[in-house]
């Protein structure tokens, strides 16, 4: 291991990215809550909205996995972890006192993950649904596909004959 100041000067920019991690993750979470509202409601505007927002979250992300990535680095370098043992927790729990505050915030980030992931999974399942039903909804008012089996043609509703 290395001397215990650069040790705790890595730990605190772990600490530091994890916070920003973190931030990112509950400003997602706002998000795909609005989405998931608007989605219920059918608010159109407010999808897009939530659209543009979660793609400026999206775009900081590699951003944020390189530099987590370096910080990793330099942390398996200071403390002598092997691949496997760069982990936040293992970080944590070598860091000792330097690292409580570093599993505290890997504790919350594990479980505002889990909450985007089972939230994005929910919105996805809605939004299919919602396609299904657009879709029996158009080939109610139209008509099934021809008896061959190919979809509609573009303008179809409008161009129909009575």
């Amino acid at each position: 291991m290395k001397d215990h100041k650069s040790i705790q000067s890595l730990i605190a920019r772990a600490e530091a990215w994890a916070q920003e991690e973190l931030r990112a993750q509950r400003a997602m979470l706002t998000t795909l809550r609005r989405q998931e509202e608007a989605l219920l409601a059918g608010n159109a505007n407010v999808l897009e909205e939530c659209g543009a927002e979660i793609g400026t979250v999206m775009a900081a992300g590699p951003e944020r996995a390189r530099h987590r990535d370096r910080l990793m680095a330099a942390l398996a370098g200071a403390m002598d972890l092997k691949g496997d043992e760069v982990r936040l927790s293992i970080i944590a729990e070598r860091g000792g006192a330097d690292g409580k505050r570093l599993g505290r915030l890997r504790n919350e980030l594990r479980e505002a993950a889990a909450e985007v992931l089972t939230l994005v999974r929910r919105i996805g399942r809605l939004a299919t649904y919602h396609q299904s039903l657009l879709n029996e909804i158009v080939r109610a008012v139209a008509g099934d596909p021809s008896p061959a089996g190919t979809p509609l043609q573009r303008g179809s509703l409008v161009d129909a004959e009575v």
